[in-house]
């Protein structure tokens, strides 16, 4: 693999940064600050409705499966395995 020398690669690099010198300047409007401010500020601030739908569902879902748990007819043996799945703290410091 041939490499440039190091005056050459600056030979270059003074080329690319003198084109960038020619760039001409681009005159914005003068409103156009106002007219971002403007837009940003009338938008709705409002959640969208399918995601008020999506919270409701879920709410809904939570409390019917809480009535699902405690109205269940479980037996006494699958309640103690289900209580077997659920730790338990232990806030026994020290031996205390």
């Amino acid at each position: 693999m041939k490499q440039k020398s190091s005056n050459e690669n600056m030979k270059s690099v003074t080329q690319a940064m003198d084109m960038l010198g020619n760039i001409k300047e681009v005159e914005m409007p003068i409103d156009l600050y106002h007219s971002i401010i403007f837009r940003l500020n009338n938008k709705p601030k409002l959640v969208p409705f399918y995601w008020a739908k999506i919270a409701v569902a879920a709410f809904v879902m939570v409390i019917a499966g809480e009535f699902y748990l405690l109205n269940s007819k479980q037996t006494e043996q699958t309640r103690k395995e289900f209580t077997a799945l659920v730790p338990q703290n232990q806030n026994h410091l020290y031996h205390e």
